[in-house]
């Protein structure tokens, strides 16, 4: 009997863990996640005022913006954001 074949290893690295969950209300410790993964990682503030954190992993920049703040706090929702430069136009398959 042969054994079952192992699952094909990831490019990517497994997800991170934080010792408490990490909210929008309070971005604060995004960047301690992140650089304790091994990725480098900057707390900023957004055209707006609001938190945003900039970061990089391996090679790729992406930015965690929050919205729906208070008075540039207490924000009620995250979302992560990369970009990438097509060599050619993407179009939609017909």
């Amino acid at each position: 009997m042969r054994p079952a074949p192992s699952a094909p290893r990831s490019c990517w690295p497994p997800p991170l863990r934080a010792a408490e969950p990490v909210r929008a209300a309070d971005p604060d410790p995004v960047p301690g996640v992140l650089r304790d993964a091994g990725f480098t990682a900057s707390m900023g503030v957004d055209p707006h005022g609001d938190p945003m954190i900039e970061a990089r992993a391996r090679g790729t920049n992406f930015t965690v913006l929050v919205f729906k703040c208070s008075l540039n706090s207490d924000c009620g929702t995250g979302q992560f954001i990369t970009r990438y430069a097509l060599q050619q136009p993407w179009t939609r398959p017909p």
